[in-house]
C-alpha cells in the first residue's frame, strides 16, 4: 500500500580492495539476517584510460509480519576499476582499484500482501491509527540500526572508521 522511506546513506572509497571478498561480504550480511538477497542489475563497460566502470543494483528484502516488509535499495557504482597485482606476507595476490559510490536506502513496505485492497478506508485507519506508532517506534528504529550495521560492516571490510553500534 505504501512505502516508508527511512534514509539514505552514502559511502565513497577509493583505493585497493578486495572486490569478490566485498561482494561476498555484502551478500552474506542479508543473507545471514534472512532477507532474500535480489541483484537488479549488473552492467560493466569501459569507463576511460584507466579503467572499467561497474554498477550493481542490489535489493534485498525481508517479510517482518504478514503486514510489514524490510526494503533496501542499493546502488554500488565502481569507477576506474583494474586489477593491480600485491603481494602480501610473500604471495601475490590480485586486488581492484576503484573509485567507488555506496548508495544505501532503507524502506519499510506496509500491506506489502495488499490485504487493505478490499476496504481503503479500514486499512487507512489501521495505517495511520492503530500501527503507525510501533512502525516509527519499533520497526523503523529496528531498520535504521540495521542499515548503519550494514555500512559499518562494509567500513571494517575496506579498513576504514567505523561507528559502534550495539550488535
Amino acid at each position: 500500500m505504501s512505502h516508508i522511506h527511512l534514509r539514505r546513506l552514502v559511502l565513497r572509497y577509493q583505493g585497493l580492495f578486495d572486490f569478490e571478498g566485498l561482494y561476498e561480504r555484502i551478500v552474506h550480511f542479508f543473507e545471514s539476517r534472512y532477507y532474500d538477497y535480489v541483484e537488479k542489475r549488473w552492467k560493466e563497460k569501459d569507463f576511460s584510460p584507466l579503467g572499467r566502470e561497474r554498477v550493481i543494483k542490489m535489493a534485498p528484502e525481508k517479510n517482518i509480519t504478514e503486514y510489514l516488509k524490510y526494503e533496501y535499495a542499493i546502488q554500488w557504482n565502481n569507477m576506474d576499476l583494474h586489477t593491480v597485482e600485491v603481494v602480501r606476507n610473500g604471495k601475490t595476490v590480485e586486488l581492484t582499484w576503484a573509485r567507488f559510490e555506496l548508495t544505501v536506502e532503507a524502506f519499510i513496505d506496509i500491506d506489502w500482501q495488499k490485504m487493505g485492497k478490499s476496504n481503503p478506508k479500514t486499512a487507512k485507519f489501521f495505517n495511520e491509527k492503530v500501527i503507525k506508532r510501533e512502525i516509527t517506534e519499533v520497526y523503523a528504529a529496528d531498520l535504521i540500526l540495521e542499515e548503519q550495521r550494514f555500512v559499518d560492516d562494509v567500513k571494517e571490510f575496506l579498513h576504514m572508521e567505523v561507528t559502534r553500534t550495539n550488535k
